[in-house]
């Protein structure tokens, strides 16, 4: 017999904990607070208000509801909004009926209009983090920092989450703590955004601009650096214009009604200090959806004795990331600035908030690697195992959901309809084991598929997934030829 096989033969029997998936873990926060109030908390401390996808994580929910002795509320907010359509904004919150002594609940949720209700929080903590962030204690250019990551690891870092800015910060304990580059640049193009999409405020059909006709015709980008938007008291008309340039400004206020929602600012600044002071003191810069808005803002702000124009919530994004996610979190320090002397590279600094630098500056850099890797060479099973030994660390093993969920990511983008995983068939036991050997507890296979009594003439059966489809779990000879992929660091 193999000797890479002989250790399976020792398994007798498994103890599996049957439960469906839960990405979250759920943190219940006695404070009371409205709902804005806690989903900038929750936002600070955790990842965000409590996101319940399924029936599994409305039962953890209620389950960590049900440890509370002396529960304050008979509700408590969650994570769900309605857009910004009709008259107000309807917020969530959950109905919760805990008896102490049987810790028994029901679960319901009710619908909510007033934005300054007051209310117990749920915070919802990510479990999945699916990246590895490596400092590079080796001072650099943007570009050569790119290749070296992308040489020895995937890319410079991207950051998708505040969970992942914790993570990346946790991996810059104890290092130099120079500016040290991350992966998000200043392309040639951009597109235009409202201050609010940011913060998960984002409407289908944003279509509405009133730009100045002329003279000047606007936008136009005057100096190759007017990324942010502001309104002529005069006409109400907008134009772009340098970010660092100093005006008053109005902000939206979701906790307000009607037409006290929209509240001007008689003090100047730049626009990324009004963003501040309106996400700090209200919710955020001003949206502007259709006329009958833009002549609101222009009404209260036409009289203004600071200056004769205003700030609103439109800027021009062109930041990307080196590996091209589509990630639009950012975590900047003040707001880029200094475009045209060059500062079109960003870089985390000592309190982890990120500012603009020039890209020729020789700085650390931090790379990631994913923790799955799809390689698109065609092997056959036992070659594809020793590819991912020797080159990075196993074949994968899809030993729960969450990681068939990153399998799923990954070999969608396979050139061949199955992709190999570190899944084996022995014969004489007449069982399926992974090679990290744990015991199938979780398992995902194609009807028909997984069978206790696999015919193993001419050669032994091993485990593939499919590329595209359901993507589940196939039996196959092991001398068909795959793509595959493999784990790339352990932990």
């Amino acid at each position: 017999m193999d000797q890479t096989w002989v250790s399976i033969i020792f398994f007798s029997s498994a103890v599996c904990g049957v439960s469906a998936y839960v990405p979250r873990q759920y943190v219940f926060v006695n404070e009371s607070k409205n709902w804005t109030e806690a989903q900038s908390y929750c936002r600070q401390n955790y990842t965000d208000l409590a996101t319940i996808s399924n029936m599994e994580e409305m039962k953890k929910l209620n389950s960590t509801l049900n440890t509370l002795k002396n529960a304050p509320n008979s509700s408590v907010w969650i994570g769900l909004k309605k857009g910004l359509m009709g008259n107000g904004y309807g917020l969530l919150q959950m109905e919760i009926s805990i008896e102490v002594e049987t810790r028994t609940e029901t679960g319901g949720v009710e619908n909510l209009t007033m934005g300054g209700t007051k209310g117990t929080t749920v915070c919802g903590v990510s479990a999945y983090v699916p990246r590895q962030y490596v400092f590079v204690n080796e001072s650099k250019p943007w570009t050569e920092a790119q290749s070296y990551c992308r040489q020895n690891y995937t890319d410079l870092a991207t950051i998708s989450n505040m969970e992942e800015m914790k993570k990346l910060n946790a991996t810059l304990n104890n290092k130099p703590r120079s500016p040290a580059w991350i992966g998000l640049a200043r392309g040639d193009t951009g597109k235009w955004l409202w201050s609010l999409a940011d913060r998960g405020f984002y409407e289908e059909g944003d279509t509405y601009r009133n730009w100045n006709s002329g003279p000047p015709k606007e936008p136009n980008n005057d100096g190759g650096n007017e990324y942010c938007v502001g309104m002529f008291m005069d006409s109400g008309n907008w134009f772009d214009v340098k970010c660092n340039d100093i005006y008053t400004s109005v902000c939206y206020d979701e906790k307000k009604t009607s037409t006290k929602r929209y509240v001007f600012i008689n003090e100047t600044k730049n626009w990324y200090d009004a963003q501040s002071y309106c996400r700090e003191h209200h919710t955020d810069l001003v949206s502007v959806r259709n006329q009958t808005e833009n002549q609101l803002i222009f009404n209260i702000s036409k009289n203004s004795s600071n200056s004769d124009r205003v700030w609103i919530g439109l800027f021009n994004d062109s930041w990307q990331w080196s590996d091209q996610s589509d990630s639009s979190f950012r975590y900047w320090m003040s707001g880029p600035e200094n475009y045209a002397q060059g500062e079109m590279c960003a870089a985390v600094f000592e309190q982890g908030y990120w500012n603009n630098v020039a890209c020729n500056n020789k700085l650390p850099f931090i790379c990631y690697e994913n923790k799955l890797i799809l390689i698109k060479q065609n092997l056959t099973w036992r070659e594809a195992l020793r590819y991912c030994r020797d080159n990075h660390v196993d074949l994968v093993s899809v030993h729960s959901e969450e990681i068939q969920l990153w399998v799923k990511e990954v070999s969608q983008n396979a050139s061949t309809e199955l992709v190999w995983l570190g899944l084996r068939h022995t014969c004489t036991p007449g069982f399926w084991y992974w090679l990290n050997v744990s015991p199938m507890c979780y398992q995902n296979w194609a009807p028909g598929n997984g069978t206790g009594g696999e015919d193993c003439s001419p050669v032994e059966r091993t485990g593939a997934v499919q590329a595209r489809g359901g993507q589940q779990w196939v039996s196959l000879p092991e001398d068909h030829k795959l793509n595959f992929i493999c784990l790339t660091y352990e932990g």
